[in-house]
């Protein structure tokens, strides 16, 4: 077991003084921080200079090129609209060979009970057939803002629809739709 002289909790700018005063002095020294070693100020809060960085950083990630292809949106209603992708018409108008699935929660996830008494909802896919990905995820359910992320990841990355059935949603939740969405793809 490790024995300290000292015991430091949080590492922002006081923290870290005096964490290196006392290894300057010769002491055992343990540090606690749950975020940043240095405090905020160190990161983007309190110096002038980071405001300077920034702008060349921008300007060199935007050389590079944005994606906006799975980006999520979502209503915030009861129930949720979420939605990520390209649309039916859009992934058309880019000449994919579009395959769509289309599951009812009540009668695709084992219990949808746990969250409403007269449960509803409807998730939908929309595959590039000839590539074997998604190109576009919806959801009209509870949470749904919650758990188009999953989608969001696999359109973003181009996982083949191979490695997406392979995974094993956490249970019961409405995660569970995804798989049952997939199997319905006619790839």
């Amino acid at each position: 077991m490790d024995r300290f002289d000292v015991i430091i909790i949080g590492m922002g700018p006081g923290g870290e003084t005096a964490a290196e005063r006392l290894l300057a002095a010769g002491r055992r020294v343990a540090v606690v921080e749950r975020e940043l070693i240095g405090g905020e100020c160190a990161y983007w809060a309190c110096m002038p200079s980071k405001t300077l960085l920034r702008a060349p950083e921008a300007r060199a990630e935007a050389a590079r090129g944005a994606s906006y292809h799975g980006i999520p949106r979502v209503i915030f209603g009861d129930p949720e609209i979420a939605a990520t992708g390209y649309t039916t018409g859009q992934a058309r108008a880019r000449g994919i060979d579009v395959v769509t699935a289309e599951v009812a929660l009540a009668d695709a996830i084992a219990r949808p009970f746990t969250y409403e008494c007269d449960p509803g909802g409807t998730f939908g896919l929309l595959a590039d057939r000839q590539r074997g990905v998604l190109a576009w995820a919806w959801a009209v359910a509870p949470l749904a803002s919650e758990w188009i992320h999953q989608a969001a990841l696999a359109i973003r990355a181009q996982i083949p629809i191979g490695t997406l059935l392979d995974q094993v949603a956490q249970f019961p939740t409405y995660s569970e739709a995804y798989l049952a969405a997939l199997e319905q793809l006619r790839l």
